[in-house]
């Protein structure tokens, strides 16, 4: 249709054209989407809406800023992954490896030992303890624990960080419609024949990453793992969203912060935006000049919220790449004081939790239980495994960015399998999250329709995750130990 012509009824006007009747669809299913999964989470949530959560770690680090101190103001309510070390003030000075004098020491006991957040180790007997203190951190990266600040002022340690997480799933929600909706004025995703074909794709893509994956379960717990799990998604939404085209650098550099501030294997999505503004299939109307303009003012966010990063590491645990997590439960996690946090001893147990557990089906009651590794994506989403279809795209753009995209979230997928945790313990595999915004990007530049199939892989989904979000830490849900392989070798 060209751009002069009247249309003689708006469904024969697509989604993607700017026109008043396109504009109202699109503000129609914005508000549809939010009242849905705001009743849907609200829902499910139920009485966990009613005050915080039992790790509401992000909540105590709020707290800490607010008492001008980076460690927590009073001990932690349990000892689940919090990150600790001691103080130990001496009655007498003791001479470091470096010469230096002390009367202080940080660190960890380790036998007859005790090891320096610098990694010197001094002999127990060498030195006489005046006092000594055990310090608590929140070794998460602290975004969501900033967005906590305001709730925490007003509320204390009482702030609902279940709230904040499910008004965040929500958002991801009109996030991923808005990624959409600029995916179609870009031309990069084919035009249907009506626009109520064009709305029902965006909705079946909106409920696959919403409903029919672990964001799901995810958004309805709060608690600390999984809020960041949620704000990562909202972050990495509006980084696909602004980085298209490389036409908002500044913009989609602070996006990017966000989105490792929160979780730091996203950091990898800068990729995505360098390679669109040096490709010259994908912005060719650029000069050299142009392009390093915008590669700068992308990469000032990103250099600034790292720093900042690097600092508060530095200001906590004396070295500013140490988040805190070695020194989870005191820093008497073998396997990390052995290997550090991605090593490849650890890529058989997170394959098996990523792509091989299935639920466990028995003959009498509970009948159906889940390892508490979790459950295989293929199990619980196997829509998302359309990103991997051959078939090509409609536009070259299009197929250049979902290869890239595909090739991004691999190289995300592989550090994630690295990593010295399965994910325990869980309902199903939660570090899809990492990789779920990206995942459906690419499903929405491929799909030429939404195919029988497709919908009943979201719809299995959909009942697989809403099982999880009905059970999962309460009363309903079964454990299973199921055995896994040691994360470390024998």
């Amino acid at each position: 249709m060209s751009s002069h012509q009247t249309p003689s009824h708006h469904d024969h006007v697509s989604l993607n054209e700017h026109t008043p009747h396109a504009q109202v669809r699109w503000g129609r299913l914005t508000l549809w989407i939010t009242l849905s999964l705001s009743l849907i989470y609200g829902a499910f949530a139920n009485v966990r809406l009613k005050g915080p959560s039992e790790n509401n770690h992000f909540a105590h680090l709020a707290q800490a800023w607010l008492h001008g101190q980076l460690h927590l103001t009073q001990p932690p309510p349990h000892h689940n992954d919090w990150a600790s070390y001691e103080v130990l003030e001496l009655k007498r000075p003791t001479q470091l490896a470096s010469g230096a004098q002390v009367e202080v020491l940080k660190g960890v006991r380790r036998g007859g030992e005790f090891e320096l957040l610098s990694k010197e180790r001094l002999p127990m007997k060498s030195f006489k303890v005046k006092r000594h203190e055990r310090r608590y951190f929140v070794s998460f990266p602290p975004l969501p624990a900033l967005l906590m600040v305001p709730l925490v002022w007003l509320m204390g340690l009482a702030a609902p960080d279940t709230w904040l997480t499910l008004i965040f799933a929500v958002l991801n929600g009109v996030f991923t419609l808005q990624l959409l909706r600029v995916l179609q004025e870009r031309g990069l995703m084919s035009r249907l024949e009506t626009p109520r074909q064009e709305e029902q794709r965006a909705l079946w893509l909106v409920a696959l990453l919403t409903l029919g994956s672990a964001h799901l379960w995810c958004a309805v717990r709060g608690e600390v793992w999984y809020t960041a799990l949620i704000i990562g998604v909202s972050a990495h939404l509006l980084y696909l969203r602004l980085m298209l085209g490389a036409e908002r650098p500044f913009s989609a550099g602070l996006a990017l912060s966000a989105a490792f501030a929160t979780r730091p294997t996203l950091v990898l999505l800068s990729a995505l935006f360098y390679a669109q503004l040096f490709s010259p299939t994908l912005t060719p109307h650029l000069t050299l000049k142009e392009r390093l303009w915008r590669a700068a003012r992308f990469s000032l966010p990103p250099l600034c919220v790292g720093l900042l990063l690097l600092w508060h590491n530095a200001a906590r645990f004396e070295s500013p790449l140490e988040f805190g997590h070695s020194y989870l439960a005191g820093g008497r996690l073998e396997r990390v004081a052995t290997y550090g946090l991605f090593h490849i001893a650890f890529l058989k147990k997170n394959l098996i939790a990523a792509f091989g557990l299935l639920p466990l089906f028995h003959s009498a009651a509970p009948w159906v239980t889940v390892s508490a590794h979790g459950m295989a994506i293929q199990a619980s989403s196997p829509a998302l495994f359309w990103a991997l279809s051959p078939r090509p795209t409609q536009h070259p753009q299009a197929t250049l960015i979902a290869r890239l995209t595909l090739t991004v979230t691999a190289l995300t997928l592989c550090l994630l399998l690295l990593y010295q945790n399965t994910g325990w313990v869980q309902f199903s595999w939660r570090f899809i999250l990492d990789l779920l915004p990206s995942l459906v990007m690419i499903i929405a530049l491929r799909l030429t329709h939404v195919s029988r199939w497709l919908m009943a892989a979201v719809l299995w989904g959909v009942c697989v995750n809403a099982l999880g979000a009905a059970s999962f830490g309460r009363s309903l849900w079964w454990l299973e130990l199921v055995n896994l392989p040691l994360l470390s070798p024998q």
